[in-house]
């Protein structure tokens, strides 16, 4: 990836002043994703924004439709609150005049996924739910898989465990249809929870040993450090209701 983001920025200084603005918006839109993918959210915002605007001295409507989702994710990444509801609204106005439902599905994706993050449950969960039939008719399955998690970890926020239960399994059935062991690992952690909250202490350290299983094996196969220690952090949580269960376990049985 590192020496992908090398090539892109010497194509792009080498671009000429005239070059054809279509071009130079597909290359901006190439280093915007490269620098996003490190975590590199404010320059690939920049990059992204120069995209869109670039798709729009050619009136290239479908350039600036497929650029705005990843605008809008960035712009709330970035704190950019306001920008990234103008940009959404802008995304409902192209994809109704172009016809296209599958830019708009994804970026009402990334509307909830502001609304999850910020724990605004009811919000969230009515953009996925609106946007998540779109998405499986689309068949874009990975997308669905991440949705169908969230609705259950919305479920299991409002105690509702049952229904968290049934999206967890909808979207673990789907992560290894498409072979997605992150996502698996993910899942697996968030089903150990509902075991945890279900009182079924055995269950639940079963599932979170394949999640850290999985997770340490992943994680080997990182190859970029940086990678590497993001990874590792966003599955902290994961070891620490191991190590929790662990304990509650040599506690009932010493």
């Amino acid at each position: 990836t590192q020496t992908a983001l090398h090539y892109y920025l010497q194509s792009e200084s080498m671009f000429p002043t005239d070059m054809d603005f279509i071009e130079k918006a597909r290359l901006l839109n190439g280093i915007g994703l490269i620098y996003e993918s490190f975590s590199q959210f404010e320059l690939s915002f920049t990059k992204r924004q120069e995209a869109f605007i670039n798709f729009g001295f050619d009136n290239y409507l479908q350039g600036q439709l497929s650029t705005l989702p990843p605008l809008i994710n960035l712009s709330y990444l970035t704190g950019r609150i306001s920008l990234a509801d103008e940009y959404y609204l802008k995304c409902e106005e192209l994809a109704q005049k172009l016809n296209d439902s599958f830019y708009l599905a994804i970026s009402k994706k990334y509307v909830a996924d502001h609304y999850f993050r910020t724990n605004q449950n009811s919000k969230a969960y009515q953009y996925y739910k609106a946007t998540l039939p779109i998405i499986l008719k689309l068949e874009t399955y990975p997308v669905a898989a991440v949705i169908q998690q969230n609705l259950g970890t919305i479920s299991l926020r409002e105690k509702k465990l049952g229904e968290a239960r049934k999206y967890y399994e909808l979207s673990i059935e789907i992560s290894k249809k498409i072979k997605d062991k992150f996502l698996e690992t993910s899942i697996l952690y968030n089903l150990a929870k509902l075991h945890q909250i279900e009182d079924n202490p055995k269950e639940a350290l079963k599932t979170i040993t394949k999640s850290i299983n999985l997770t340490e094996t992943l994680y080997s196969d990182v190859a970029n450090s940086n990678l590497k220690r993001s990874y590792l952090s966003n599955a902290y949580d994961r070891y620490e209701l191991y190590i929790h269960l662990l304990m509650q376990k040599h506690k009932e049985s010493p």
